[in-house]
């Protein structure tokens, strides 16, 4: 099959290789046990679904798989044949380590504590103990290390307990904390009753809350602890909901292959302000525009013939495609480029015709997404920290608002407490203007002039119930005659979510490439003929996930702009999907879906119960997204195939899911009917060109997923796109005369 290829030459939705196959992990291949099983077997998940280092790994940190437990029992027979082997590949560490790299490990030992010095000697920053107690994130001996918590995960062959209590449905786990009879509760099902006094369980407390029965060890919690299971032993959605926080958990921590916290310290520890910024070689390719660069470097003004000439060569190479140094990214070569443009206009401002030739080229390349992103201006406040107040509860669904993103504007953006205070007033949704008008009037009438922003994520909301969705510049009516200016930008009037790599919602939660990493990397590893087997013994044969929305609104239509509502036609889909005998069930979930419990956002974390729900129980999986729109993916797609399910779409010509997905590992209902949709959800059966697609598809993700200098690039690009809108709509404003 072949693959439309991008400008680097190689398919897109493929990462290019790393250097180094697994340069991001430091495999200790020999010294193993067979006790150490919990040790490599988080070893082996990484080098399926870990990081791979970049060609400048610097600022990426590596994970060290070395035999820990084995090199502490050697010591104390140093007569063991393994012993000079371990001592050898143990002092090897440091050297095999990036110069400066963070370095993540993991141990099960309990006496780790007596032998951490020769972990701080090894370059060990982040260390991975089941023994890690509630609030010793350090230990007096190496001080240099952060203490993580880690599943203690019962031997392989321990026979599963047995139910007790009330209706046998819990487990009472003796000793507290982190111990193998929590996890093999979990494993079978049954709620554990336990007290934290012991070692910390890894996972978010309320995730616990949510699975288990916390007492605090206590007389008087032992005393009332028949009660109060014999009155959740009668509450059956009570215990269901327990036993789907326990299925989360376990699906998370409870094998040797879930490395799912690896992973996000790894995440955690690469830091966009440890990169170097790369910029395009000088001279690169045919520009005409680079040479102009570095003769009239350092000029602060330019005769007319050579702002002439800049406005021409620089034109010349956008439509020719050769304008590497006027890619708008960061970076020397682009800031020199938009400088010299930036005195070519002043020279010409008497000239308006040169200048709109120019404009015109811009304008055309923009329309066709061809330009990464707005020109900045240049002066003013563009190059100072913009002071941003973040308006509402929509406010908080802003790419600003999530820390993935904001590490990357540091020194760029400052968030301030009150509105009076900001630069920029910035929400997600033009609601919570209109439910602010009173005092964004109030600023105004004070002698301010509030400059409003809404930086949409969500195409839902911009559609439906938004207005015009091309329009940047709007009005906000506050009454009395007064209208205060606002700048709109969403995913169809800028070019902030035309992603390259990978969207912007996979990219605001570190947890999405985890998990999905981590889970797909296991069904990538079928054959063909293995991942047909696995489809055809599915209890499920097509799941829909997403709240029922069967009302007109939610199918309106935007078709100049390339977007149109699907919430309607995806819960008709799911309506109308008929059970076949013998093709497994159909699963509704979602609020509006009888059955479904509490809504989804009210639970400990959505995400996972979903993924633990659908895991390895589904044929197809609807990842059929709120909006059609051609760079607005979200996590559905992904998730789809983390848990071994094949993705049912809608994505029409030029939509970028094709980018990363091959067709033939999906069921495309673009264009047909719901009723013809459900019909074809019901009869779909895979055969061995699905497999062989959804197999290379898996591989494609996985490229990206594990990544993390294009994870870094991607963030970065993004975070540059916002800033430029932002301080480019501040200086338009700022020169404006006063409303």
């Amino acid at each position: 099959m072949t693959r439309e290829r991008s400008e680097t030459g190689r398919p897109m939705g493929s990462a290019e290789p790393a250097t180094g196959r697994h340069s991001g992990i430091l495999e200790t291949p020999r010294g193993w046990r067979a006790e150490d099983w919990q040790e490599q077997g988080a070893l082996r998940a990484l080098l399926a679904a870990g990081p791979l280092a970049a060609a400048d790994p610097r600022g990426l940190p590596v994970y060290l798989g070395f035999p820990w437990s084995a090199w502490i029992d050697s010591l104390a027979s140093p007569e063991a044949l393994e012993a000079p082997l371990l001592r050898s590949a143990l002092r090897a560490q440091p050297a095999r380590r990036p110069r400066g790299a963070a370095a993540v490990t993991l141990c099960t030992h309990p006496q780790l504590p007596a032998h951490l010095p020769r972990l701080v000697e090894a370059g060990v920053t982040d260390l991975f103990w089941t023994g890690t107690m509630p609030g010793a994130d350090r230990l007096p001996a190496a001080p240099q290390i952060r203490l993580h918590p880690f599943p203690a995960l019962p031997a392989p062959g321990t026979p599963a307990p047995a139910g007790e209590g009330p209706g046998g449905l819990f487990a009472f786990c003796a000793a507290g904390g982190n111990r193998p009879a929590v996890w093999a509760a979990l494993a079978a099902g049954l709620i554990p009753v336990l007290d934290l006094n012991g070692p910390l369980l890894p996972g978010e407390a309320a995730l616990w809350q949510a699975a288990a029965v916390i007492h605090d060890g206590s007389e008087a919690a032992q005393a009332g602890l028949a009660a109060r299971l014999e009155a959740l032993a009668g509450d059956a959605g009570a215990i269901a909901a327990m036993q789907r926080a326990g299925a989360a958990l376990h699906l998370a921590y409870g094998a040797a292959d879930r490395v799912q916290d690896l992973l996000l310290c790894l995440a955690g520890l690469t830091r966009p302000e440890e990169r170097p910024e790369t910029a395009p070689a000088e001279g690169a390719g045919h520009s005409l525009l680079a040479p102009l660069i570095r003769r009239l470097a350092g000029r602060t003004e330019l005769s007319r013939a050579e702002a002439q000439l800049v406005l021409q060569q620089a034109g010349c190479d956008l439509l020719a495609g050769e304008g590497h140094d006027l890619v708008l990214a960061p970076g020397p070569a682009s800031a020199a480029a938009w400088r010299l443009i930036g005195l070519a206009r002043n020279t010409l401002a008497d000239d308006p015709l040169a200048m709109t030739r120019f404009d015109e080229i811009l304008d055309l390349l923009r329309s066709r997404d061809l330009l990464p992103m707005r020109a900045p201006r240049t002066g003013g406040r563009a190059a100072a920290a913009l002071r941003l107040y973040l308006l509402g509860p929509r406010g908080q669904h802003t790419p600003l608002s999530y820390a993935p993103l904001r590490r990357h504007l540091q020194g760029k953006i400052t968030l301030v407490e009150r509105a009076e205070e900001a630069d920029l007033i910035v929400t997600g949704w033009n609601r919570d203007l209109e439910d602010n008008r009173a005092m964004l009037a109030g600023l105004r009438q004070a002698g301010r002039r509030p400059r409003l922003v809404v930086l949409s994520e969500e195409p839902l909301w911009d559609s439906l119930w938004s207005g015009d969705l091309a329009a940047r510049d709007r009005l906000l009516d506050c009454g009395g005659g007064l209208n205060l200016p606002y700048r709109s930008l969403n995913h169809v009037n800028s070019a902030i979510f035309r992603f390259q790599h990978l969207p912007w919602f996979l990219l605001s939660d570190e947890r999405y490439a985890a998990r999905q990493a981590m889970l797909m990397a296991g069904f990538a590893a079928l054959t063909p003929r293995a991942l047909l087997a696995h489809w055809q013994a599915a209890p499920v044969q097509a799941a829909f996930v997403a709240e029922n929305r069967d009302s007109a609104e939610y199918a309106v239509t935007w078709p100049v702009e390339g977007v149109a509502g699907l919430s309607r036609y995806r819960s008709r889909v799911a309506a109308l999907t008929p059970e076949v005998a013998g093709r497994g069930g159909i699963l509704r979930l979602g609020q509006g879906w009888p059955g479904s419990g509490p809504r989804r956002q009210d639970l400990p974390d959505w995400h996972l119960d979903k993924l633990a729900r659908l895991y390895g129980r589904v044929r197809l999986c609807a990842a059929y997204e709120n909006t059609l729109q051609s760079h607005y993916i979200t996590e559905k797609p992904f998730d789809a195939m983390a848990v071994g399910a094949i993705p049912v779409v809608v994505a029409d010509a030029g939509h970028r899911l094709l980018d990363l997905i091959r067709p033939e590992a999906m069921l495309n209902t673009c264009f047909s009917a719901p009723d013809v949709a459900a019909a074809r959800i019901a009869a779909f059966t895979p055969d061995l060109v699905t497999a062989e697609a959804w197999r290379d598809s898996a591989h494609d993700l996985l490229a990206l997923l594990r990544d993390p200098a294009l994870i870094l690039a991607e963030r970065q690009r993004l975070a540059e796109a916002c800033h430029a809108e932002l301080a480019d709509y501040l200086q338009a404003e700022e020169v404006a005369p006063a409303a």
